[in-house]
């Protein structure tokens, strides 16, 4: 078993620890809050809420594309991975800057914490990419 551990590439590990990361977030409970709410009225929310309906749809978006690419990034036969540990980490900073953002708006300086500490598995995920890429085997 130990042998076959050793055999997967060590970016590769990152990208399945990294997703599970993304799977066990906190956010996704606020997401179904917000899906509520936009399925009781959708029309009626979008225009009382412009930007926070633009900025869910912006984090919700850059969310599923990092978990694609992390998926994408835990097969073996793909091309370019650099690139797509790059993409998935921007997406990881989208999510975890629009999060922040709007507590901070809201609830100030406490507002920005309780952002982050929702945004824990995010955290965790992004170290994940900046190991990855930080890989000599990505370097090239």
């Amino acid at each position: 078993m130990d042998h076959l551990l050793r055999q997967v590439p060590p970016d590769r590990a990152l990208a399945v620890w990294a997703g599970a990361c993304l799977g066990g977030t906190a956010l996704a409970g606020i997401a179904v809050f917000f899906l509520l709410a936009v399925a009781h009225s959708p029309l009626g929310t979008m225009l009382a809420h412009p930007l926070a309906s633009a900025l869910i749809v912006g984090g919700a978006t850059a969310y599923f594309i990092s978990l694609g690419t992390l998926s994408r990034l835990g097969s073996a036969a793909v091309q370019s991975r650099r690139r797509l540990w790059y993409r998935s980490l921007v997406c990881n900073l989208i999510v975890v800057g629009i999060v922040v953002m709007s507590f901070g708006i809201y609830g100030g300086l406490d507002g920005v914490k309780i952002g982050l500490m929702l945004c824990v598995m995010e955290l965790i995920a992004i170290a994940f990419h900046v190991r990855a890429l930080a890989l000599p085997s990505l370097r090239a």
